[in-house]
This record gives C-alpha cells, structure tokens and sequence, in this order.
C-alpha cells in the first residue's frame, strides 16, 4: 500500500511538473504570439487600404490572443485537483489554436507582401504595367479571303519600336477579336506571323464567337437602323471592347480594313496632350477618323461604353451610338459624363483602305486620305472639326480662351494644306516659342 501511494505520490509529481513544463512552453509561446501580434498591427497600421481579408485574419488573431489569455487565467486558478483534468483540455485546445495562429500569420505575412506590391508599383511608374494606348480591331473573315487585316496590322507593326530606349516602347496594345472562331484564315496566318515577331508583347489576339441571333424585328435594308448583321457587329465591337478593359490608359477604335498613316502615334500624343490643356476637367471622347474607326476614350470610360452600345443595339448602329454617346446626346450618357464633352480633330489619321465591305454590297470610296480634314458630313456635325469657328486651330469645340500657352501649339500636319487663311496663321506662328510640348498622354 505504501509503495502504491508513493507512486501516486510520484506519479502526481511527474504530471504537475509536466503541466508546469507545458505552462512555461505556452507562456513562452503566448509572449512570442504576442510580439507577433504586435509587430503584424505596426505592419496594418501602415496599409491603410488592407484587403478585407486580412481584416478578418486579424480578427481571427484577436479572438485566439483571448482564448490564450482566457486559458491562462483559467490554469492559474485551477489548483483543485478536481479542475485538472479541465486545464489539461483547455490547453489541448490552446495548443490546436496556437498550431492555426503561426498559419494564420504565415498568411498574414504573405497577404501583406502582396498588398504592398501594388503600392511599390505607383511609387515607381516603371513598375507598372499598363500601357498608354490600346488599339481595338474587331475582325471577320472577308468575301474572297481578303487580307485587310494582314495590311492593317503590317501598318500597325512598322511604327512599332523595339528599341527599349524608344519613349513608346511597349506603350500600345493592339487587341484584334476574331468572332468566327476556326473560319478566318488571314486572321491565323496573321497571328502566326506576329507570334513568332519581336513584335508579339504588343498584341493580343482573341478567339470569341458572339451571339448570332436575336429576337428583334427590325428591318434589314434601313441604313439608320440596325439589322441582323450590324447588330451582330455591334455585339462583336463590345466583345472586342471588353477584352481591353485595363490595359491602356486610353483606349481606341479600329477597325481591320483602316491603316496607321504616317507618325500616328505622335499625332495621337499631340492631341492628347492638346486635349488635357483645352479641356482640364476631361473629355467624352476624340474624334481622329471617321466611321467606327478612329474614336479616342479614357479606359476608364471602356466599360460604360460598352454597356451602351450593347444595351441600345437595336436602336442605332454602333458608330451612331458612339457618336450620341460621347457627345452626350442622351439623359443616359448626360447623367454618366457631366460637364465632359467630346473633341475633334481637324485631320484624318487613318486610312480606309476596304473597297469591299463586310455589311454591304456596294463598292466604298471616295474617302478622306491621311491628314485630309474631318469635317461635316464625312463625320456628324456634332463630332466635326468646324472651319468657319476653328479656321485657326486643329481642335474643335476653340472656344477657350486664347492664351499664347494655347497659341503656341503649331497646326500639327498643316503643311501642304492650301487654306490661304491657315497658311497666314501659320506663317506668323511658326517661330513660337511652345511652352506647353505634347506628351503621351
């Protein structure tokens, strides 16, 4: 009896020198737990902007900070030996807490290193990734296997830098949207090409087959309103819309039987630039060309646009629509733009080399060409550039204040023209000083 006593005696011994063991490894553990506590609510208090998720992380780490303060508590006073046995599975459950509580601040860490990324990215405008200026081009398979598209995007590539030192040097995107997937042969072959071409981190070429038909019973022969084929087209301009959302700062129409004319790109970062200094509070959109073709908005403006020319598709044709919307036409596009309103340039950009279109049957010609001017009827006298108000300027609505800052800005691409009224001006303004140089965007 005696030596059975002696070893419950021991037996008791070994137990509470094990649970006081057990107790100064938790309490070591709840003051590492709590330095890491306090070191990850230094690091959230720095990021202001935290995703939610780590939110919730750290309201997971609060509740087991207290489950270990509560256990603690709980062990101190258990000196009964009929509270044993509840010490013993209170720190059971501690230990499965502090085994979640390192992989939640594992997750933690990892969270916070990604949340910082994007903040190192605007610190640094090398770090980040989006482009200045996204072209879209929509294509279908033409009558005859047609290869506008391949002379489109010839054009497009030749003033394209692959020099790094170049200032456009992967600042453009060229998103081309193929909407009978498996049936454009020249749009394979021309995807070819470029993949295997320097050229190929400036494009993206998308295979999206779109909604064929519809119940809507408009007629098919009305030029103002839209039948099955051009309702198609527009379904296809928002798809082609949609996949370049994000990656540009500004965002463009194409379409693939238009091509680049010469020193495009400096054109388009001179009206940018002219743009930002006529309109400072923002602008609805750019007219550069004609047609669906040739239209400047801000990315942000992307999605929206999108949405409007889905939703109105069988009221008007999408370049109509277009035009009605960046001109604020509607309640609709009122309420979204504001006091934003819409641009013109005076000179064409893009040259419409399709004869052969691929909605109707008639020959198209007689077109402007490169640096012709836009004016009304080629494009809507809402979107024109207007040679009775603006004779002196590229830009239309003029009607800001003529500061020399303004004046300053030499008719781009007026050489040649034979407006004796423009030659003068330019003649008397050529030897300007500009203190306000275009720049990309």
């Amino acid at each position: 009896l005696i030596i059975g006593l002696i070893c419950l005696w021991r037996a008791g011994w070994v137990l509470q020198a094990a649970e006081e063991t057990h107790e100064k490894e938790l309490m070591e553990e709840r003051a590492r737990t709590r330095r890491a506590v306090e070191k990850n609510k230094l690091l959230l208090t720095e990021m202001s902007r935290m995703n939610a998720s780590v939110s919730g992380v750290i309201s997971g780490l609060d509740s087991v900070s207290h489950a270990v303060e509560s256990a603690r508590l709980h062990m101190k006073a258990s000196d009964k030996e009929s509270d044993a046995e509840v010490a013993r599975e209170q720190a059971r459950r501690l230990e499965e807490q502090l085994v979640e509580l390192k992989r939640e601040n594992e997750q933690i860490k990892k969270t916070l290193q990604q949340s910082l990324e994007p903040k190192a990215a605007a610190e640094d405008p090398g770090a980040a990734k989006k482009s200045w200026l996204t072209l879209g081009i929509p294509t279908v398979p033409r009558k005859d296997n047609l290869r506008y598209l391949e002379e489109t995007v010839d054009a497009i590539v030749a003033q394209l830098p692959t020099d790094s030192d170049h200032p456009l040097y992967k600042k453009v995107k060229v998103v081309v949207l193929n909407n009978q997937p498996g049936k454009h042969e020249v749009f394979d072959q021309v995807k070819a090409k470029v993949d295997k071409s320097p050229y190929a981190p400036y494009f993206k070429f998308v295979e999206r087959g779109i909604q064929i038909t519809d119940n809507i019973q408009n007629p098919e022969s009305d030029a103002n309103i839209p039948g099955s084929k051009v309702r198609r087209q527009t379904r296809a301009v928002v798809a082609m819309m949609r996949e370049s959302i994000g990656l540009s700062s500004y965002f463009m129409f194409m379409e693939d039987d238009f091509i680049l004319c010469p020193n495009f790109f400096w054109s388009v970062a001179y009206v940018l630039g002219k743009a930002r200094l006529y309109k400072p509070l923002g602008w609805s959109g750019i007219r550069v060309s004609y047609g669906l073709c040739g239209i400047l908005l801000h990315d942000s403006d992307v999605t929206e646009v999108a949405n409007y020319l889905e939703q109105h598709q069988a009221r008007r044709p999408p370049d109509h629509l277009l035009s009605e919307w960046i001109g604020a036409e509607t309640k609709q596009a009122q309420h979204y733009l504001q006091q934003r309103r819409n641009l013109g340039y005076r000179f064409n950009i893009l040259n419409h080399i399709g004869i052969v279109s691929s909605l109707r049957n008639a020959m198209q010609t007689g077109w402007p060409g490169c640096y012709d001017e836009l004016v009304f009827p080629t494009v809507f006298e809402g979107e024109a550039w207007n040679p009775k108000t603006c004779s002196e300027d590229d830009l239309w609505p003029c009607d800001v204040q003529k500061k020399q800052s303004q004046r300053s800005w030499i008719l781009f691409n007026v050489r040649g023209k034979r407006n004796a009224e423009v030659a003068l001006w330019k003649s008397q303004e050529l030897n300007a000083q500009p203190s306000d140089l275009p720049v990309l965007g």
